[in-house]
């Protein structure tokens, strides 16, 4: 038993992120914009897209906003903290207990099972170029830029933030990223198996279900990458788990979890704001309908809310509001509703998400009716307690389609993957809840019909990954750039322009002495270099020695003598 004092949930966490706004105003109040830059270009001058950070970036309208978001979000959480210590819930006791549990037999099954079915995958899939980015331009950094450089939403940035704390431990930061994903997952599933335990007391359907949600495409697929999406899900189940036990019983230990969870997972991708709303939205509707607010949770979502401004506020006040809310991946479309409406039916965006989701092939419809199946049934014994957890897939679903409208832009399907698994979990561990109250002699069949999913998905994901996770072929991809001869740059200094990242990895096991960056540097014995962007090199000085892929790789012209 471990025991929490009630004053953490509201000053522990609170205080440390009203430390950093106070921090940050004083700085960016108490230095000049020049020295700031100075500052932060000496820290790691290399960084991705350094060239252009000052103009497109870290502008003198970013540091003059940096100071006003830093001052403002300090006064709103010293009122707000200032407000939660006098309404502190009146609870019989001041201490909150929770259990660590032990691990049994058949968890300890579940994590050797996940463990092998993510050392399986991952050894068929070579290096992605997204995730080679995210390691060799946020991860390897220092933390200080991992945290605050974003000039892509491939910074997953906890995420990064994690693996970069990893760094000192290996230079493969590739391989640590997938470890940390093959974690994630590993430990949501032991999750799941005991949240299961709600509606599921046989712990072979628990399991069973738990083994169709490890051969779920996206899933699996993304629990092999080294990118942030496999903990999104762990973070966002964590947040879900919590607020759906704090209705049950109230006890504010579960708020405190949600709120945690819930801000690391935006920490973590942006698109979280998908699934938060979908989790966060049924319980906020049950208030409305029994017009009996629970204060405890209305201050629990605007303390998340300005957690997230906070721990954003290293990206806003370096990279500014733009690269969050205004990046060519998240910008919306310049059109009208209607044709925007009329866009997403033409892309057959559906078909795709259910192909990944349901492998339904050239047949959306068929995604459809198997989306609809369990909220049909649950239509059928809505009498029954069980039936409250599908209104998770309906908010889910809900909110997802009205964002996208609200926002005009579709997402990647990528960053619907929690989605996915938010419909299986919920759907299986219903149905199976049904199973073992009124059909109990039928468990063995059922338990057979699960494994036969799993074992479908299993062979149709032999043929789909990795090439379905980035939509083009990974390996193949990487194996040009492995046949490429790189025993030509033993011992030499290699510079590599920011867009060929994806050369690093190659070439590291040439040389260790290698440098990145916008700016070309000339102290080098090669550069390597996107075709698109040669007219950056000075011919009179370096000559193509050979091209492979969209990269061009100059060495140093002869002088004559």
């Amino acid at each position: 038993m471990i025991k929490i004092n009630q004053g953490f949930k509201y000053f522990g966490f609170g205080y440390i992120l009203l430390f950093i706004t106070f921090f940050s105003a004083l700085a960016f109040s108490y230095f000049s914009y020049e020295e700031i830059v100075q500052w932060y270009q000496n820290t790691y001058p290399h960084f991705y897209k350094n060239d252009e950070w000052t103009s497109a970036f870290f502008t003198i309208e970013t540091y003059s906003f940096g100071q006003k978001y830093s001052w403002s979000l300090f006064i709103l959480g010293l009122i707000f903290m200032l407000f939660m210590s006098n309404k502190q819930p009146n609870e019989k006791s001041k201490t909150t207990y929770f259990n660590i549990y032990k691990t049994n037999k058949y968890e300890l099954f579940i994590l050797i099972i996940s463990i092998l079915s993510w050392w399986f995958w991952q050894e068929r899939a070579a290096y992605s170029t997204d995730e080679i980015f995210s390691a060799v331009h946020f991860s390897s950094y220092p933390i200080l830029q991992t945290a605050s450089h974003y000039p892509l939403p491939n910074n997953h940035i906890f995420f990064n933030i994690i693996n970069n704390l990893l760094s000192f431990s290996t230079s493969n930061l590739v391989l640590s990223g997938r470890i940390i994903s093959g974690i994630a997952i590993s430990v949501l599933m032991i999750k799941i198996f005991r949240f299961s335990y709600i509606y599921i007391k046989n712990p072979i359907v628990r399991i069973s279900i738990v083994i169709v949600l490890l051969t779920l495409f996206p899933v699996m697929g993304f629990s092999t990458q080294a990118r942030g999406y496999g903990l999104q899900m762990l973070l966002g189940f964590i947040a879900l788990f919590n607020i759906y036990q704090y209705q049950i019983n109230r006890r504010h230990i579960h708020l405190i979890y949600f709120v945690i969870s819930s801000v690391l997972g935006f920490w973590t991708l942006p698109s979280f704001l998908y699934f938060w709303i979908g989790i966060s939205s049924p319980f906020i509707i049950k208030m409305l309908i029994d017009k009996k607010l629970d204060y405890a949770y209305i201050k629990a979502i605007f303390q998340i809310i300005w957690s997230v401004l906070v721990v954003y506020l290293p990206v806003v006040v370096f990279s500014g509001w733009r690269s969050i809310l205004k990046n060519k991946y998240v910008v919306s479309e310049d059109v009208s509703y209607g044709k925007f409406l009329s866009n997403i039916w033409n892309s057959d965006y559906f078909k795709g998400l259910f192909n990944e989701w349901f492998v339904s092939g050239e047949y959306p419809f068929l995604g459809l009716i198997i989306f609809l199946i369990p909220i049909a049934i649950g239509v059928l014994y809505r009498k029954h307690p069980t039936s409250k957890i599908l209104w998770y897939i309906i908010s889910a679903a809900l909110s997802f389609i009205l964002i996208m409208i609200f926002m005009k832009k579709i997402p990647f399907y990528r960053n619907m993957v929690i989605h996915c698994l938010l419909f299986w979990f919920i759907s299986l561990i219903y149905l199976s809840g049904l199973i073992e109250i009124y059909a109990k002699k039928f468990i063995i069949v059922w338990v057979c019909m699960l494994l036969s999913i799993s074992a479908f998905f299993t062979y149709e994901n032999l043929d789909r990954f990795p090439f379905l996770l980035y939509y083009y072929d990974v390996n193949n991809w990487n194996e040009s750039l492995q046949e490429t001869e790189m025993d030509f740059f033993d011992g030499k200094k290699v510079f590599i322009e920011d867009e060929s990242f994806y050369w690093y990895f190659p070439v590291s096991q040439a040389t260790t002495d290698i440098r990145l960056g916008g700016i070309i540097n000339e102290d080098f014995d090669f550069l390597i270099i996107e075709r698109d962007r040669q007219a950056k090199i000075d011919t009179n000085s370096w000559e193509v020695d050979s091209k492979m892929l969209e990269s061009q790789v100059w060495k140093r012209k002869h002088k004559n003598h």
